[in-house]
């Protein structure tokens, strides 16, 4: 009887450790999957300043050569929505990065809390293009005249600067807001468009109307383009992971400009054809030369 309670309690006791060790390997597997949790991919939204193209071909080189994913980055590309702010969405928290231009800095002054990460265009290709037919030759010439660009967040400032020093408020032309494409001045609907010398003043030439450009670097006015920014907030509360996304992102352009032909392959495939590829080869010759201009290195700001 002695004997069959001793082995009854021994029983007992490999039941509790075997239940123990259970426990703890229980314990360990769930720390895992915590831990795995909190090492998984951080969920970052990027907000562009237009629609897919070589312009932003870094962040899709960043995105396919995996350099996001080294630094536990997961990240969304937005389109454009020419209805938003782009500023706006940044310190609302819609978007955690953003590409604008000067702009950002008249945003600045004004008091916004943004911080400037990084410039991908050591010059702004913004110009200003008209029809040679139309006379219109130069920013003194558009008073009276059908003026289409954005201007919903200053975001085009070196345009808005060739109007100043022209003496040109928006009391003295018609203004329209910005459409995609070149089909406005193409139809006549306006008489002077904005757009990139790497993107709308090509498809311009290769419409075959003669057209005139107009470049502010021409009368002395030279800006950054395509400047990476975010909220003071998420550079204070998050400092590594701009940090993380900043290192990636020039990675990415450092492949990019190096790769131009294979960026333009990953363009048509995942992100959009409404480009042909002689439209993207020739964005991508131009792009890369705002972006290695000079002695500077990729994201210089001065």
């Amino acid at each position: 009887m002695t004997q069959a309670l001793a082995d009854k309690s021994r029983s007992k006791i490999r039941q509790q450790v075997v239940s123990f060790a259970l426990l703890l390997i229980a314990l360990g597997l769930f720390f895992q999957v915590v831990q795995a949790a909190q090492q998984a991919d951080k969920k970052v939204v990027v907000q562009l300043k237009w629609f897919h193209q070589f312009q932003f071909a870094g962040f899709y080189a960043a995105i396919d050569q995996g350099y996001y994913a080294e630094e536990g980055l997961q990240v969304e590309l937005r389109e454009r929505d020419l209805s938003k702010q782009i500023t706006q969405q940044v310190l609302d928290g819609e978007v955690d990065f953003a590409i604008g231009d000067s702009g950002i800095l008249r945003d600045y002054l004004l008091g916004k809390p943004l911080i400037a990460l990084a410039a991908v265009f050591q010059h702004d290709p913004m110009v200003f293009v008209s029809r040679q037919s139309s006379g219109i030759n130069s920013p003194f010439d558009m008073k009276g005249r059908r003026l289409m660009y954005d201007d919903l967040q200053g975001n085009e400032i070196p345009v808005n600067a060739l109007l100043e020093q022209a003496g040109l408020s928006k009391d003295d032309f018609s203004y329209f807001s910005k459409e995609p494409g070149i089909t406005p001045i193409l139809d006549n609907k306006v008489d002077v468009l904005s757009g990139f010398l790497t993107n709308q003043v090509y498809l311009l030439q290769q419409s075959g109307v003669p057209m005139n450009i107009m470049r502010p670097r021409d009368y002395g006015l030279d800006f950054y383009g395509d400047m990476l920014f975010t909220s003071q907030e998420l550079a204070k509360t998050s400092p590594e992971l701009v940090n993380q996304f900043l290192r990636a992102t020039l990675r990415g352009w450092e492949y990019a400009v190096r790769n131009r032909e294979a960026i333009v392959d990953l363009i048509l495939e995942q992100y959009s054809q409404r480009k042909t590829r002689p439209d993207l080869q020739f964005e991508a010759v131009e792009i890369t030369k705002l972006v290695s201009a000079g002695m500077y290195d990729i994201g210089n700001i001065s």
